[in-house]
This record gives structure tokens, C-alpha cells and sequence, in this order.
């Protein structure tokens, strides 16, 4: 729609969008699912990809631009990162994580990352792009949602790429198998969520093969002497991973945590980080889950 003269707005029809002249179409919706389905709809329209934009692009806070790449698939550019998305939910986690760094840490000192709960890539190379950080390794358990990780990962720079060790792996408390509630479909990408004791679910449940946290982590810690990363979000095993890694002593080697935390068990998160020793910052709200900060004051 454009102002006509003498005042108005004037509201063009589908089969009149052939005789607008634009340079872009910008679409300014906020939910993610809807910017992708008037983007399908104007493809649809026989409208260019080139010429179709979103408002994020232009925002003062974001430095990001996003590609039309085909129905339902965009290209998320940020701080020298390119992923893939291909649903709601993925152009959701990328925007989140590389244009507004929901993961931002910002520190001079050398770090090593270890990711848990990798997804599709956005936050292994989003601290694969910092200066400082010297190698990721990056662990997601799910086969479908790992492949893309692994495919966002080939679409960046060879400084980048380099840097993270990919591992289609579940972390646990223990070695053994879990139950995990799986999403089909675009929900996929949301990723799978550990089936709570007691609790009774209708969703498709998954069994899972999980390793012992510590098993897994400590040879990698052990070869690293800078300080080290790490980033939790694994719906409801942060806490098994947690316990685990407190009774093994491989905590003591753990700088700093940036997670997620689910299934409302705040305060047996409190309990552990008291535990290990950590000052941290835990956001709670009136869900099952938050964001929680962690470090140690002297190492």
C-alpha cells in the first residue's frame, strides 16, 4: 500500500502487486511464523527473493541481514555468522543467539566453550566467531536437528569451522538409557525434552542413549589450560549433568556457566551452585524455565 494524493492509503489487491513499482518489500511482523508465511505468500506472488526484506534489518540495535532463500528458508547474517533456517522456530533461535546475543560474553581471557545442548549450531559458532575462544565442542543428541548443526557449520569460515569438534552425543548423570519427550515435525528443531519421574505424558517419548557427563567432558578438560565455558541447555538434564560433573571434581575446572534452566527446579539448581561454589545470577518467572549466569569469584 502507498499514500495517495489528497490523503488516504491506497491498498493494492493480489493481481495489482504486477504494476507497483518498490525497490523492497519489508515485512514488519513480529511472530516469527507469520513473517515466513507472508514471505511464502509473496513468493507465491511471483515477487524476487532479492526484493523481499524484513524489518529487523533495519533495526539500530541489530547488526543482521536476512536472505530469502526459497519457501519456508531464510539465511540469518550476523557478526560473521551465516546460518540456515527452514521454519519458524529455527529463524526464532538464530535471531535470538546471533543478532541479539542472547549468549553474549564478552572477556580478553583465553576460553575453551563446551556446548551441551548444541541444537542447530547458532550458539557453537557464535563463540567459534570471538577472538578469545579457542575451540567448542558441541554436543547434541538428536540425529535430525545434530545434521543441521553440522550443516549451518559448513556454511561459515574455515577460522570458524575449525574451531568446534561437533558430537552426536546425550549427556547424563549416568551412563544408560532416558526417556525423552520428541517433536516432530518444525517443532523439531525445539529440541527433545527429558521425561520428568512421575510425571505422565501423551507426546511421543523417545528413548535415548545418554553418557556420563564427566566421562565425556574430562578428557577434554584436561587438555586445556585456558579458562573454560559452559553452556547448558538440554530441557531438564542440566541437572544430572550438573551433580555429576560437583561429585566428580570436574567442576573445580568449570569458569564460568551461561544455561537455560527447566522444569521449574530452581531451587535444586540453587542448591547445586551453592554447592560448587559459584556466584550466579538466576532469573525466575512464571514458567518452568529461565536464564541462569555462573562464575567463580577466584578460580
Amino acid at each position: 500500500m502507498r499514500k495517495k494524493k489528497g490523503g488516504g492509503v491506497k491498498i493494492y489487491l493480489r493481481e495489482e502487486w504486477q504494476d507497483v513499482e518498490f525497490e523492497k518489500i519489508i515485512i514488519c511482523i513480529v511472530n516469527h511464523k507469520a513473517k515466513l508465511e507472508m514471505m511464502n505468500q509473496l513468493l507465491d506472488l511471483g515477487i524476487a527473493k532479492e526484493r523481499i526484506g524484513f524489518i529487523e534489518e533495519y533495526l539500530k540495535n541489530y547488526d543482521v541481514k536476512i536472505t530469502v532463500e526459497g519457501k519456508d528458508t531464510v539465511n540469518i547474517l550476523a557478526n560473521g555468522i551465516t546460518v540456515r533456517c527452514t521454519n519458524e522456530i529455527e529463524y526464532m533461535i538464530a535471531q535470538e543467539i546471533l543478532a541479539g546475543e542472547e549468549y553474549g560474553f564478552h572477556t580478553s581471557g583465553k576460553y575453551f566453550v563446551i556446548d551441551i545442548g548444541m541444537n542447530i549450531g547458532c550458539t557453537a559458532l557464535y563463540f567459534a566467531s570471538q577472538k578469545n575462544v579457542t575451540s567448542v565442542y558441541g554436543f547434541e543428541p538428536f540425529k535430525g536437528v545434530y545434521d543441521k548443526a553440522v550443516s549451518n557449520i559448513s556454511l561459515n569460515r574455515k577460522e570458524i569451522r575449525e574451531k568446534i569438534q561437533t558430537y552426536n552425543v546425550g549427556l547424563g548423570k549416568t551412563d544408560g538409557i532416558e526417556k525423552y519427550i520428541a517433536h516432530e515435525g518444525i517443532y523439531e528443531s525445539a529440541g527433545i525434552k527429558k521425561v520428568q519421574d512421575g510425571a505422565v505424558h501423551s507426546d511421543c517419548i523417545i528413548e535415548q542413549e545418554m553418557k556420563q557427563a564427566s566421562s565425556v567432558l574430562g578428557g577434554i578438560m584436561q587438555a586445556h589450560e585456558e579458562h573454560c565455558l559452559m553452556k547448558i541447555d538440554c530441557e531438564g538434564a542440566e541437572y544430572g549433568i550438573l551433580e555429576d560433573l560437583i561429585n566428580s571434581g570436574n567442576i573445580r575446572k568449570v569458569d564460568t556457566i551461561i544455561m537455560e534452566w527447566h522444569v521449574g527446579k530452581y531451587i535444586q539448581l540453587e542448591n547445586l551452585l551453592n554447592q560448587a561454589g559459584y556466584a550466579y545470577v538466576l532469573n525466575k518467572n512464571s514458567r518452568d524455565f529461565g536464564m541462569c549466569y555462573a562464575w567463580r569469584e577466584k578460580r
